[in-house]
């Protein structure tokens, strides 16, 4: 979880498979899903949440919240590991695929 610029919060859904925001802390705030696939692919499991100044949400999406934990999942659909980014008025973007990332265990 980390608050937006405009102190709401955003979550990475692991579970859930999307990014989604809370607009207060209320638990019968209003949520929004911010983003839950990558060209027409769901997302494996968002995590490792950071805003850049200019409010574009960055976040990695390692196979962490599937059930085998690993890249070979069969419910992965993004086949490689992707840190994606979000500025809100566009759909997702991949900027870095070459990422790697510490194995569980």
């Amino acid at each position: 979880m980390i608050l937006d610029p405009d102190g709401r919060v955003s979550v990475a859904g692991h579970a859930r498979r999307n990014v989604w925001r809370m607009k207060s802390l209320d638990p019968k705030a209003q949520i929004t899903i911010l983003a839950d696939c990558y060209q027409g692919k769901k997302f494996n499991s968002p995590n490792d949440l950071v805003y850049k100044s200019d409010g574009s949400l960055y976040f990695t999406d390692p196979p962490y919240g599937l059930p085998t934990q690993e890249d070979n999942d069969p419910q992965k659909e993004l086949s490689d590991q992707r840190h994606l980014s979000r500025s809100w008025s566009t759909a997702p973007e991949a900027w870095d695929r070459t990422g790697t990332r510490p194995r569980p265990g």
